[in-house]
């Protein structure tokens, strides 16, 4: 980045310091009465995970619906909204520009927090202590339950082309949001909340298709490979863990007329990993680890081969017929 990171502590007019809560507690609103008998609600706001893929940006998104309230004179109809700005502060990193990142350790993200107000539209935050610039004036809203003014919302959005880069995981940071009126001098602030967002460590799997074994020759053993991408934010070490529909103790099983064992193998490129139902084959003893782009684009779609084996032997003392099984493969950060 070409601005230089830096703390940057919470700064608004009559306000009170920022504080911080505790990562993924519930955050309740704050209900504060202004001057001329006017109230100003923050309320719903809850934290954030950034869990959600946007299309096929491959960005990471995650928001929040939350009620904004600003009214006078006894907040009992349309004609008693009060207009307001709204700013937004981080006690973590940022930067020159007044963008925001969450963190892990020395490691920082950048995110994008998008606020949308029903009528007024959508307006990209930025740090109200680097760049002073609030949202643009909007209507403001009697109550939470009958004026849809009042149901805003919060966005975050991970640009993808930091995933590549970024060390395994979780990364959090924690944001405030103020309702402001503007005064001589600069904003008045007189309702708060604050919100944590957090990017767990995640897996995806993709690209995998159904295993056909095809028809039996007579003679030989039956063995098919399917390739599939395995995604970790950061590209760190994933387990993988096999469980079939038709399991026997350490055996994987075709289920048709009689049962037929069958193997289950892994490989990231080098040599191949049995499985075995229900036990996890760890990073530590494989070296299996996720791509850090989603859907493995930057090595050509896949990263990790499924290989299916059923031997001769077996096939043929078997009654003829069709035979199939469902595997489940669930894959882990580890």
């Amino acid at each position: 980045m070409s601005n230089t990171l830096h703390n940057s502590m919470y700064s608004c007019q009559a306000n009170p310091p920022g504080r911080r809560f505790r990562l993924c507690a519930v955050l309740l609103g704050v209900l504060v009465s202004a001057h001329s008998a006017a109230e100003v609600e923050l309320s719903g706001l809850d934290d954030i995970a950034i869990t959600a893929w946007a299309g096929a940006t491959g960005n990471l998104v995650g928001s929040d619906t939350f009620c904004s309230r600003s009214c006078a004179r006894g907040c009992e109809r349309r004609g008693h909204r009060r207009n307001y700005d709204t700013a937004a502060y981080t006690n973590g990193v940022t930067d020159g520009a007044g963008n925001f990142y969450i963190s892990n350790g020395a490691d920082n993200l950048l995110v994008y927090l998008d606020w949308t107000h029903p009528t007024a539209g959508t307006t990209r935050l930025t740090n109200y202590s680097v760049t002073r610039r609030p949202t643009p004036r909007v209507p403001g809203a009697y109550s939470c339950t009958q004026d849809p003014n009042s149901q805003t919302s919060i966005a975050v959005t991970l640009p993808a082309d930091q995933l590549a880069g970024a060390s395994a995981g979780v990364y959090a940071e924690t944001f405030r949001l103020d309702l402001c009126r503007r005064v001589q001098g600069g904003l008045e602030c007189t309702a708060e909340v604050s919100f944590s967002v957090n990017l767990p460590e995640l897996v995806q799997v993709t690209n995998l298709n159904d295993v056909d074994l095809g028809t039996w020759n007579g003679q030989d053993d039956l063995q098919v490979s399917e390739e599939f991408c395995v995604f970790r934010n950061g590209k760190g070490g994933v387990a993988i863990r096999t469980n079939g529909g038709n399991d026997t103790a350490t055996q994987f099983n075709l289920s048709g007329p009689g049962t037929i064992p069958y193997t289950v193998e892994y490989s990231q490129g080098g040599g191949f990993f049995a499985a075995q139902p229900g036990v996890t084959i760890s990073a530590a003893a494989s070296g299996f680890a996720g791509e850090s782009v989603r859907d493995c684009t930057n090595v050509g779609g896949t990263n990790t081969t499924v290989r299916i084996s059923v031997s001769a032997g077996d096939i043929g003392t078997s009654a003829p017929g069709s035979y199939d099984d469902t595997v489940t493969i669930y894959v882990e950060p580890d």
